[in-house]
């Protein structure tokens, strides 16, 4: 299972794949959670997240 969090770092869903074990050894199982993390990560970006604008001072 993979987090998916929103712009503040929390985590607000979860990623996850199912597949018989039998078709699965540590090679793939690799493989998966870093298509899974990498999707969670652009997740938010897909879904149209806007970052907050900045100030002029340069915070949020």
């Amino acid at each position: 299972m993979v987090p998916v969090r929103d712009a503040t770092g929390e985590v607000v869903a979860a990623m996850s794949v199912s597949v018989p074990s039998s078709r699965m050894n540590d090679d793939k199982r690799r493989d998966v959670l870093g298509v899974l993390r990498g999707c969670a990560d652009r997740l938010p970006d897909r879904l149209g997240h806007q970052p907050a604008a900045q100030t002029v001072t340069g915070r949020r």
